[in-house]
């Protein structure tokens, strides 16, 4: 556990990324603007500073260590250098309680400075629905997504050819198709991490040893992966897996679909 959460975290942050520390910040800025969540903080901090005087000894250091550790947890996500959305996950907590501190500064307050009282419950309402409206746009776009006829033809083969307890296997191709088809991945590797395997021998070992003892019965790779010549030992040692133990069974405009030979 320590080392997943910790000591892989941070060789991980260390692996090459072609990625700049300021075009990711700019990524995730871009990110917290389109679910609202740039203006709450803005009024937030705004709030905070023109209200900060008045408070309590107990609210100012609620709030300074809230604004603590909302700066050191997005620090954290910038350091990974990768712009992956989920990891702004890791802000909602705080997020939810600067929200519960801007409500609740605004109803105490609302008698004595209405016109600031609606003006701010106004703007966090604008914020929150225009984050919600982004919502239903992302996940209306991810439920077409398993109407693409590429993902939607493998779907279809997995479900036919396969049993619900069957494990199948998606090699660095849209894992949703796990989702979608309603199968599990023959192993914890049911997404690689993003880096080189090479560098990590016990997950490789782990990894492969996985692929060689709990064979899934299907295997989805794009659709030039086992021409594809490759610099990390770990897709090499997929490659030579696949043309030992599985047979090409379809092949659509994106994917191919490997299973395992009967004789083993």
């Amino acid at each position: 556990m320590w080392y997943q959460a910790f000591t892989f975290n941070f060789l991980y942050s260390r692996e090459p990324n072609p990625n700049h520390f300021v075009d990711v910040f700019l990524d995730f800025l871009h990110l917290f603007n389109e679910f609202g969540l740039f203006f709450i903080l803005i009024i937030y901090f705004a709030m905070m500073i023109y209200k900060f005087n008045g408070l309590s000894f107990e609210l100012k250091s609620v709030n300074i260590f809230l604004t603590i550790i909302t700066i050191l947890n997005f620090l954290t996500i910038l350091i990974s250098k990768r712009p992956y959305a989920h990891y702004a996950a890791t802000e909602i907590p705080m997020l939810a309680v600067i929200t519960a501190c801007m409500l609740s500064l605004l109803f105490s307050e609302k008698r004595k400075m209405s016109l600031q009282f609606i003006l701010s419950t106004f703007l966090l309402v604008c914020c929150s629905l225009n984050g919600l409206i982004d919502t239903k746009r992302q996940v209306t776009n991810l439920i077409n997504l398993g109407n693409n006829s590429s993902i939607s033809n493998v779907v279809s083969y997995v479900e036919t050819h396969t049993k619900s307890t069957d494990k199948i296997y998606v090699h660095k191709i849209d894992a949703n198709i796990y989702n979608y088809s309603n199968r599990n991945s023959n192993s914890r590797f049911f997404v690689l991490p993003s880096v080189n395997l090479d560098h990590f021998p016990k997950l490789e070992n782990e990894f492969i040893t996985s692929m060689k003892k709990n064979s899934p019965k299907l295997i989805i790779t794009d659709k030039g992966f086992t021409t594809e010549k490759f610099n990390e030992k770990y897709q090499t040692k997929l490659q030579i897996i696949l043309k030992q133990k599985y047979q090409l069974v379809k092949t659509n405009e994106q994917y191919k679909i490997y299973s395992l030979k009967l004789n083993r």
